[in-house]
């Protein structure tokens, strides 16, 4: 038995968190790397199996390892990184896609939904028809949901919109090719908050839970604002960087 299962009064399965966890940290086991079975653990280290589940149960549940039904246990992906740019305008998409991250988008929804506040504060509609589309989606990774979006965008304005479909290409993308969208500039407020409501369901995270959430409001070139967004992250799936000079 290895020396850093000599210590009998930390509790046997958080000794089995540890020595994954080390093994992880020291860069023995990479991302998506099999991590031994449940019956391995048991036989190595003469613990009951029990133990060991309820060590992986808790590595997987904060994201650590994932599993894969029939194939085993893995670790999981690196943090996704999100650099924040000062220059130009850059989509989550463009951007996961720069990184080379594996991932999957779900759209859950697009529908049809009066005005309401904040969005009415930044949002001036001239017609009299100031109802939005709302487009929910889900980003996961390894089949582990990380990102999840809410976007609001006037319907006046994009006829037709409620109909199509933004799991296979981006919002931007698909307003710039079939509406001649031009992209002026955007602002992002980024803020902690507690998970609640379909942000905890979706994301799968217990409520009260940290999240990242962003919103983010994205104007054309005449400064109408023509996308209202809600973006929340799992804080243990990603992390934010400001890169800044002084000059």
């Amino acid at each position: 038995m290895p020396a850093l299962f000599e210590d009998r009064r930390i509790p046997r399965y958080v000794q089995v968190i540890d020595y994954i966890q080390d093994h992880i940290m020291r860069g023995e086991w990479g991302p998506h790397h099999k991590v031994p079975s449940e019956d391995d653990l048991s036989n190595q280290f003469s613990f009951a199996r029990g133990t060991i589940r309820q060590a992986i149960n808790e590595l997987v549940n904060s994201g650590v390892l994932y599993r894969i039904q029939g194939k085993g246990t893995f670790v999981g992906p690196k943090l996704i990184q999100h650099d924040v740019s000062t220059s130009g305008f850059r989509s989550f998409l463009d951007e996961f896609i720069d990184k080379n991250v594996v991932f999957e988008t779900i759209q859950l929804g697009c529908v049809i939904v009066p005005m309401f506040t904040p969005i009415s504060d930044v949002m001036h509609l001239d017609s009299a028809d100031k109802r939005l589309v709302k487009i929910k989606r889900l980003r996961t990774t390894c089949g582990d949901p990380f990102m999840y979006s809410e976007n609001h965008i006037p319907l006046d304005r994009y006829p037709g919109i409620s109909e199509l479909d933004f799991s296979h290409h981006g919002i931007y993308e698909i307003l710039q090719s079939k509406y001649d969208l031009k992209v002026g500039s955007m602002k992002r407020y980024f803020q902690a908050v507690k998970a609640e409501g379909d942000a905890a369901r979706l994301l799968k995270v217990a409520a009260g839970s940290p999240l990242i959430l962003i919103e983010q409001i994205v104007f054309d070139r005449d400064g109408a604002c023509t996308d209202y967004a809600f973006i929340w992250f799992r804080s243990d799936k990603v992390r934010i960087s400001v890169d800044m000079n002084r000059h």
